[in-house]
This record gives C-alpha cells, structure tokens and sequence, in this order.
C-alpha cells in the first residue's frame, strides 16, 4: 500500500536526478521535514544538490500547507460536533502524510505535496 502512494505521488524525473545525494543528504532533509521549520537545512548544506533544493522546497510547501491546515482546524473547530469530527479526520490525515514523507525521503523517493509542491519553488 505504501509502494502505491509513493507511486502516486513520486516524481521520477526528478528522482533521477538525485544521483549519489540521496544518501548523502539523507539525514538532513530527514531533520528538514521532522521539523519543518528547518525547511532550509537541506539547501544549506549543498545549494548546488538538486535533491537539497527538491526538499527543501517541498519541505517549505509542506510548512505552508500545515500552517493553513491549522488554520482552517481552528475555524472548524467553533462547529459543535462536526467540527470536532473534521478536525479529527484532518490531524489524522496530516499525521499520516508526515509520515509519509519522513519515510519517502529516507527511501531517496521525490515525493510531490499535492497543490503546492509545484507551485513553490524558492530554492532553485
């Protein structure tokens, strides 16, 4: 089931792209993505790593769609009960996806956040 999503949402092109640096730079998109605040760690160590600016800016994107997420969680949460079951199933959703994407990058995989992973593109 796993192998699936990482299909889904991989990009091959830019998987291949990643050479050697997969295992290199593992542990630091890794940190980046644990803590996403961290986003730019992968960047810094190796601006000219293809798999660094891959991560750190889908780790950005990540970040971003979390913080509105969160956003979106606290307006819900003022409905009664739907709110509360909608908050649920989003922290849910969200955690899983992080999980997702811890195990993907420590596979090497050039996993995509849906909407916004191609939308950002800070590190070039």
């Amino acid at each position: 089931m796993l192998d699936n999503i990482f299909e889904t949402f991989n990009d091959p092109a830019a998987e291949e792209s990643f050479g050697p640096d997969s295992e290199t730079y593992r542990v630091h998109a890794f940190v980046a993505y644990l803590i996403p605040i961290l986003f730019f760690v992968p960047f810094i160590t190796n601006k000219y790593s293809d798999y660094c600016k891959f991560h750190s800016n889908q780790c950005l994107a990540w970040m971003i769609g979390v913080f509105a997420l969160n956003i979106i969680k606290t307006i819900l949460a003022h409905i009664p009960v739907l709110g509360t079951i909608l908050n649920l199933v989003i922290t849910l959703a969200m955690l899983a996806a992080w999980v997702i994407l811890l195990i993907g990058v420590w596979r090497g995989k050039a996993l995509k956040i849906p909407f916004l992973g191609d939308l950002i593109q800070a590190f070039k």
